[in-house]
């Protein structure tokens, strides 16, 4: 199980692959477990790409409907209003006042933590699984560069396809 964070790395190609690696790692040991796969994801992202993730799915299959994690508050209160954003899109910010003013919604989190990227991200698998992934980047950290949301698109691409395959299973053993 992913218990260790690390804080962010300046941004490369070697970080981004070892947030692949990891999660890579993650999904083998969820061993077609489709609630932990998406548990794997948000912990490697958070571990590696990013200092909070949500992921929101259509309440739909025997998935969870909702996982946050944030690398510095466990308890993940404040995520839960960052799950309600459900457009894809790449926001980043030079400042706190400047993220208040553009997502007014998410003000408590950005009092708290600050704000410099929000990336939200559409899931779709082939037919099982819907969802939205929300990564962000606090105040202290440096907005996404394009390779970290290549390497973050990457990352849910594999979680999906490791999530539909083991529903796919279990539809299959029932």
């Amino acid at each position: 199980m992913l218990t260790s964070v690390v804080p962010l790395a300046p941004a490369g190609p070697c970080h981004n692959v070892s947030t692949i690696n990891l999660l890579g790692h993650a999904l083998s040991a969820a061993d077609h477990d489709a609630s932990r796969i998406f548990v794997a994801l948000a912990t490697a992202l958070t571990s590696g790409l990013c200092d909070a993730c949500s992921i929101v799915m259509v309440p739909r299959t025997a998935l969870p409907t909702l996982v946050s994690r944030h690398r510095d508050d466990p308890r993940d209160d404040l995520l839960f209003q960052i799950a309600a954003l459900a457009e894809p899109a790449i926001h980043a910010f030079e400042t706190a006042d400047q993220a208040r003013a553009a997502l007014p919604a998410l003000r408590p989190y950005i009092d708290r933590f600050g704000l410099s990227a929000l990336a939200v991200f559409g899931v779709s698998g082939r037919s099982l699984v819907r969802g939205i992934v929300l990564a962000t980047r606090d105040g202290g950290s440096l907005p996404f560069d394009r390779d970290e949301l290549i390497a973050i698109e990457t990352c849910i691409e594999y979680a999906t396809l490791a999530a539909e395959n083991a529903l796919q299973l279990a539809i299959e053993r029932e």
